[in-house]
């Protein structure tokens, strides 16, 4: 049964490598799925976990991605899942062996028998839009310690991947073009503004858009020149503090604040992040604010957003707003 399963994998590969339209990746685009067997499962679990440990406080913690670890048995249940990780041992003469073999291009296979750990990334190897990352060792104490040493690698290969994903589906049928082009003809820049985003309010320097199920915010401030003050994490804070105002009755959270300094679309930026609430409401969430000068309109900006989604896994919905406000730009040209 093994032989043949295994045999419909290889052709399968061949089909794709010949041209064969994949269908788009499943899941969810913050999952991980780890396939291992049970040994592997036992040793590795908290070390390829704690690669993707990086988050933000809701005000729970919640990691960006969430693992689901799955029996080596179940590739071809989740092999055309967007984010697999593959963990097999090659000196094992059978099911992950043969797996490897049909896997991997020949070149690949060979250096896995030849040598005791290799790690590979596959892009698109069985659905579009997918990333597969194979980690093959027969020494599971050396496979832990060089998952360790490649956790920021491992990371990365997986949220690149997320990035381009996400902004295609934020974009790929509807667009609010028309409040893209208002923005851009009053005020000399603009962004690509999301389907269901209409503009709350606008005033001199300032402008907030919104969308509900479930409720975000997107705003911009600006002024002319170069501000110092709003480029420093005491003049951030006070700017977002009467932005807040503007919002009616929303707070900053001193207590869990974070500060560094970044890049905003090639710009230096100031980011700061953390928790917000209403002064009137029980209500409260993630923000995150960027200060950034752009030479070529010689202003400083203020961009803030926010959600608010009590009870559920928010991440997702929350970067998706870091990349809505980073379609920024000062050199519009309408498509």
């Amino acid at each position: 049964m093994k032989k043949i399963l295994f045999a419909i994998l290889a052709m399968i590969l061949l089909l794709y490598s010949c041209g064969f339209v994949k269908d788009p990746a499943k899941g969810a685009f913050d999952k991980v799925i780890v396939l291992a067997n049970e040994e592997m499962q036992d040793t590795l679990k908290n070390t390829v976990d704690d690669c993707f440990s990086y988050g933000i406080r809701t005000p729970a913690f919640q990691e960006f991605f969430y693992t689901q670890w799955e029996g080596i048995g179940k590739f071809e249940t989740f092999s055309e899942y967007k984010n697999v990780i593959l963990i097999a041992n090659p000196s094992e003469k059978g099911q992950e062996r043969n797996m490897l073999k049909a896997i991997l291009p020949e070149k690949n296979y060979q250096l896995v028998l030849q040598d005791s750990l290799h790690i590979f990334s596959l892009e698109d190897p069985f659905a579009k839009d997918q990333v597969m990352i194979i980690i093959a060792g027969s020494d599971i104490e050396q496979i832990r310690e060089n998952i360790k040493e490649q956790k920021d690698w491992i990371y990365t290969k997986i949220d690149k991947e997320y990035i381009d994903r996400v902004t295609d589906y934020i974009y790929k049928q509807y667009e609010n073009k028309g409040d893209t082009r208002h923005i851009w003809k009053n005020y000399a820049w603009t962004f690509r503004v999301p389907n269901n985003y209409k503009i709350l309010e606008e005033k001199k320097n300032f402008i907030w858009l919104g969308r509900q199920n479930p409720f975000r915010w997107i705003s911009f401030y600006w002024e002319k020149g170069f501000n110092t003050d709003l480029m420093s994490m005491d003049g951030l804070l006070e700017q977002r503090n009467q932005m807040g105002a503007w919002y009616d009755s929303v707070g900053t959270d001193t207590s869990a604040l974070g500060f560094y300094y970044t890049t905003f679309n090639g710009r230096d930026a100031l980011k700061m992040y953390g928790l917000w609430f209403h002064k009137k409401q029980t209500k409260g969430g993630p923000f995150a604010s960027y200060a950034f000068y752009d030479e070529h309109t010689d202003r400083t900006f203020v961009v803030d957003y926010l959600i608010y989604y009590p009870g559920h896994r928010v991440t997702n919905l929350f970067r998706q707003l870091d990349i809505v406000v980073k379609t920024f730009t000062t050199r519009y040209k309408e498509k």
